[in-house]
């Protein structure tokens, strides 16, 4: 999966469909895109280019658009590492309205990124760093979460008593 390309699309969904509905196409065709489309034998009625044009089209797809064919809405917020790297996920993400959190270097301007954290993006322990610290940080939020809504749902619940008398 090309992880910028993925970046770039998940944030511009609206702009995919087309890609996303040709995928969902060959997807139907084989469902399983490791195999060959000629050895599944779906393609047997096209000449062996255009069967390879579909495969490798295909390929393409699945690599570039694979990790956003389930995705039903736009992210809440969008992880940039290397800001200069990524800027084009990042004007995407200011055009549809999605926060971006950057990793942002000296040699980069921070224009574009709602929430800066200052550092190095070079360095490849660095990046273990901050990955580590923002996926840990999310876990953290959606546990709290949890507890927040069953917390929740215990305060609503009320004991009602009876008459003995009435019905």
């Amino acid at each position: 999966m090309n992880v910028p390309a993925v970046l770039a699309m998940a944030v511009a969904r609206k702009r995919a469909e087309a890609e996303l509905e040709r995928l969902a196409l060959f997807a139907q065709l084989n469902p399983n895109p490791a195999m060959e489309l000629a050895q599944d034998g779906s393609l047997e009625r096209i000449s062996k280019k255009e069967a390879l044009g579909l495969t490798r089209e295909m390929q393409k797809l699945q690599r570039s658009l694979g990790g956003i064919k389930e995705l039903s809405s736009l992210p809440d917020a969008l992880f940039v590492i290397d800001v200069g790297y990524q800027k084009g996920a990042v004007a995407e993400a200011n055009k549809l309205g999605v926060p971006v959190i950057g990793v942002v270097d000296t040699n980069h301007t921070p224009e574009g990124i709602d929430y800066v954290i200052p550092g190095n993006d070079d360095s490849s322990r660095a990046i273990r760093l901050y990955a580590r610290g923002v996926a840990d940080a999310v876990l953290e939020g959606r546990a709290q979460s949890v507890e927040e809504v069953v917390a929740a749902s215990r305060d609503e619940f009320v004991e009602v008593e009876e008459e003995e008398g009435g019905q």
